[in-house]
């Protein structure tokens, strides 16, 4: 019977799709100018407040990254790291990393220790559960100053985003 039904749903899944992708166009079609505002509007967004307060960030990253650092953080917060997290040291360079780039950059870090042999599957596994932030630049010039314009909200935002995955990290470890 589980079977019968997860076939239906096989079945249905594409349907529903092409249903709702099928709306959509005809939304587009019968509020063009609408659409075209909310386009020009994203665009507006991402090119104006997005892309500056992530870009620096992913870019010194990256090149810390290049540079080895994390190889040195992991030897320094090695025995930390271990204690409270349950993960290697280089935990603490991509998770500060990741906190000041925001996504995907703290996801890419980890696959690029993993691909180098730096950290085992299940140390990159678990580091993915932790890396994955949003970064302090995007907290506090998009979110903050950009869409709330409220600067003094960037502490209590970027706090926020840090403690709980912190907190997890100690617990499941």
């Amino acid at each position: 019977m589980k079977n019968l039904h997860s076939a239906q749903a096989q079945k249905v899944k594409p349907v529903l799709l092409s249903l709702l992708l099928f709306s959509y166009v005809i939304l587009l079609i019968l509020y063009p100018k609408t659409s075209i505002n909310a386009a020009k509007d994203a665009l507006q967004v991402w090119f104006s407040g997005i892309i500056p307060s992530l870009f620096p960030f992913s870019v010194a990253s990256y090149l810390l990254l290049q540079t080895g650092i994390f190889r040195i953080l992991g030897k320094i917060f090695e025995k930390p790291a271990k204690f409270l997290f349950a993960l290697p040291g280089s935990f603490i360079g991509i998770f500060l990393c990741a906190l000041f780039s925001s996504y995907p950059t703290g996801a890419k870090m980890t696959a690029a220790l993993h691909q180098i042999g730096e950290l085992s599957e299940k140390d990159a596994e678990r580091m993915l559960l932790f890396s994955s932030l949003c970064g302090t630049g995007f907290l506090s010039g998009t979110v903050a100053i950009g869409f709330l314009s409220d600067a003094s909200l960037a502490p209590a935002l970027i706090f926020g985003n840090t403690l709980p995955p912190l907190i997890f990290a100690v617990i499941s470890g």
